[in-house]
């Protein structure tokens, strides 16, 4: 009798857990298999991407960083830039917030106050002092990570600076609720259009608590998104020209016939991270990654690659797009294909970065968003 009931505990056993493999694999709800049959949950998943991101940190902090904080665009030994980018800073703060590393935030907040914030506020795109103009889009991810770390840690100081660098922007960037692209101070004028990617939706709806002005401007950035779509197909337009009330695509597109996908993943994102999702991209997306690749360069039309070309960036931000769009499986899948271009040899000097070991030749922009993207996906 005891066989009997051990041998149907096994059974049912055996059934539990078949039916848990179907389920898995149909609804995607993070069980995942390997070929040898062990099962791999969230956690599982989690401490991989985890330890990715210490390896990479680890990497940027020692081969891209300085003892100050400024950040060294392209490490490329002689067509290299060594110069600090605002977006640089602006995204290596986000990823010390998710991280939960005020000491990072901090090193990135004092290198910002010194090296890229001028005395009338503005905040110059790159370090030097024959800079003249700055980006609205790395001026507002650095103004919401002040807040949000003033939200995080409570120190006023972040929350006051910030408050101080959006009056600038709104006060010379902004007409008529229309966000221009930059504002060159040498020459007082503004460039009357904007990348869509750089109307961070996010941020602009945050400021608004603190300036009413800002509504109009998230209203006004809203639309021109939603609207900007390419016809007949789920990728955006670059630019959108506020004078000329027109769209308008990359400045490559005449000599390669296709767009950069950054710029739409970016402009979704910026959407995504409103509560707002595009689910018509989100499916394009899981398409292009069925057939085992997403491609840096796309034709608008056809929706087809125009170069076999696979970008770090583009995975890190598909992945985040993904990700906070609620579909997990894509976002990791896309994740995974992003670590295949990590440097795995222990034994050399870029180990754990993305580029070229062969050339010396590393983007920080293609770091810091992988960097991003680790920590994210580390997060419960």
């Amino acid at each position: 009798m005891k066989r009997f009931y051990l041998g149907l505990v096994v059974i049912v056993s055996f059934v539990l857990m078949l039916g848990g493999i179907i389920y898995s694999r149909r609804f995607g709800n993070g069980l995942l298999t390997d070929a040898s049959g062990i099962f791999l949950d969230g956690d599982f998943q989690r401490n991989k991407y985890g330890e990715k991101k210490h390896i990479l940190l680890k990497f940027i902090k020692s081969r891209l960083m300085d003892s100050e904080g400024g950040i060294t665009t392209n490490t490329h030994p002689s067509m290299g830039d060594s110069n600090t980018l605002s977006e640089s800073t602006g995204i290596l703060m986000e990823c010390a917030l998710i991280n939960n590393d005020k000491n990072l935030f901090d090193m990135e907040y004092r290198y910002i106050k010194v090296n890229l914030v001028t005395e009338n506020f503005f905040i110059k795109w790159k370090e030097g002092n024959d800079v003249f103009c700055n980006a609205s889009i790395d001026d507002l991810r650095i103004i919401g990570a002040l807040l949000e770390a003033y939200e995080k840690w409570g120190e006023k100081d972040y929350k006051n600076f910030a408050l101080l660098l959006q009056k600038k922007i709104y006060d010379v960037q902004v007409k008529d609720g229309s966000l221009y692209e930059f504002f060159d101070w040498k020459y007082n004028i503004p460039k009357t259009s904007t990348p869509l990617c750089y109307l961070n939706l996010k941020v602009i709806k945050k400021l608004q608590k603190y300036n009413k002005g800002w509504r109009k401007v998230y209203d006004r950035s809203l639309n021109i998104i939603k609207k900007g779509k390419i016809e007949t197909s789920p990728l955006f337009y670059k630019y959108f020209d506020y004078n000329l009330g027109r769209y308008s695509f990359d400045e490559e597109y005449q000599e390669k016939g296709g767009i950069c996908l950054v710029y739409t993943l970016y402009t979704a994102l910026s959407m995504a991270e409103a509560g707002i999702f595009d689910d018509e991209l989100l499916n394009w997306l899981r398409n292009e990654m069925e057939k085992g690749k997403v491609y840096a360069w796309y034709n608008p039309y056809s929706q087809k690659p125009v170069s076999d070309m696979e970008s770090t960036a583009v995975y890190a931000l598909g992945s985040i797009f993904a990700g906070l769009s609620g579909d997990e499986v894509l976002s990791q899948k896309l994740l995974d294909r992003m670590l295949e271009f990590m440097v795995t040899d222990e034994n050399s000097q870029y180990y754990g970065g993305f580029g070229n070991s062969e050339t010396g030749e590393f983007y920080s922009f293609d770091n810091l968003m992988a960097l991003k993207a680790l920590a994210l996906a580390e997060k419960p």
